[in-house]
């Protein structure tokens, strides 16, 4: 009796210390707020999806008339905004993409040359005079009205002008990359708006999301060519702020170029991008010993399973371990000849891509790759776990 009673009171204190740090990683989640938690939910919520999961799966095979899809689909939504603290609006915004009338083309008239190169500890940089021992590329950079343009827009945040400055910046590097990639003469969109907004009810009514689930610290939004963050100065470090606009903005000027792209690409591009640290017209990214810090941490996904993710089940598992992978991935290959050939080769066959359904892209995989996806698998983990 005593040996049952004892279990039963591991099992309540299991219970409530499980449902404690839950509920207050929840609440932090929703107000936007950093917290050494985030990551314990973050790896609590990855457990739930694979019921919904495997409803959903059942329901395929003839059980609709036990489950409400749209439960499920409610369920799926939470759990991801949950889970990453960050929302990127559905499908249905595509149709913006092809034939809207105020998609403007950037035309090419460069005025000043800057340099990107990949250093000793396999970091891109970006500036304006090229280094002493390494191989640099040049970038072209209109400085004429026609140039790239971000607006950004204080909402109920008293304004930062040094902090607005580095926002400009790394849009800016996310734009120049996809002209590097596709070609300056094929870019589109050439304004896009950067709001920061301290208003909860105006956030949410903007994000179209139910004001009472957990609430995302941004999204982004193709209809108003937008990427929008939740800040509060007092629970919201500037540094967080940078992030979640980077990763925003990263996804909106991406589907810009060329639409929806396989999860492990568009996530891992604004996972890349999300890291950037501007100062003028420098940008450095995270290190290499950082993405091994991040691996060891949170674990890395085989790539052949990554890299099979649909947009659908994407959220449907580990996610901390799912965004940590693709990160990575791409860190790794813009440090490579091939590795960043091969992202410029996925880029422009999506730019050629650009209005097709989503789900023709799904499957795309960097198979170019030397050794194929199973070779950049090792030669990812070879560069994490054995930096050199």
């Amino acid at each position: 009796m005593k040996l049952r009673l004892l279990k039963l009171l591991v099992l309540y204190l299991t219970s409530a210390f499980f449902i404690a740090v839950t509920t207050v990683g929840l609440i932090n989640t929703y107000l936007g707020v950093d917290s050494p938690l985030r990551p314990v939910v973050d790896r609590a919520v990855s457990l739930l999806p694979p019921l919904p999961a495997f409803i959903e799966r059942m329901t395929e095979k003839g059980l609709s008339d036990l489950v409400d899809r749209s439960g499920i689909q409610t369920v799926q939504n939470a759990v991801a905004k949950a889970g990453r603290g960050a929302w990127h609006q559905p499908a249905d915004d595509m149709s913006l993409l092809c034939g809207a009338p105020d998609v403007s083309t950037v035309p090419v008239w460069s005025a000043r040359t800057t340099y990107t190169w990949v250093d000793e500890t396999g970091v891109r940089n970006f500036g304006d005079e090229p280094p002493s021992e390494l191989t640099a590329d040049t970038l072209g950079v209109d400085e004429g009205n026609r140039d790239f343009e971000t607006q950004v827009i204080w909402d109920g945040v008293t304004p930062n002008r040094a902090l607005e400055g580095r926002l400009r910046g790394g849009a800016m590097r996310i734009y120049e990359q996809w002209g590097q990639w596709i070609g300056r003469d094929r870019l589109v969109r050439s304004q896009v708006a950067l709001r920061i907004t301290g208003d909860r009810k105006r956030f949410l009514d903007a994000w179209g999301g139910d004001a009472n689930g957990p609430m995302p610290s941004g999204f982004y939004s193709l209809a108003r060519n937008e990427a929008v963050a939740f800040y509060d100065p007092r629970k919201m470090s500037e540094a967080r702020l940078l992030e979640v606009i980077f990763h925003e903005v990263a996804h909106l000027i991406s589907t810009w170029q060329v639409g929806v792209l396989p999860p492990w690409y568009g996530e891992g591009l604004a996972e890349y991008f999300e890291s950037m640290q501007v100062q003028w017209q420098s940008a450095k990214f995270r290190t290499r010993s950082e993405w091994s810090e991040r691996a060891e941490r949170s674990g890395v996904m085989p790539l052949p399973q990554l890299i099979a993710l649909d947009s659908r089940r994407w959220f449907a598992g580990d996610i901390q371990s799912r965004y940590l992978t693709a990160g990575a991935l791409v860190a790794f290959m813009m440090t490579t000849d091939p590795g960043r050939d091969g992202l410029m080769a996925l880029a422009q066959r999506a730019q050629k891509a650009r209005c097709a359904p989503s789900n023709a892209k799904q499957r795309w995989s960097p198979a170019g790759y030397p050794g194929g996806v199973q070779g950049l698998d090792s030669a990812l983990r070879r560069w994490l776990y054995y930096p050199g």
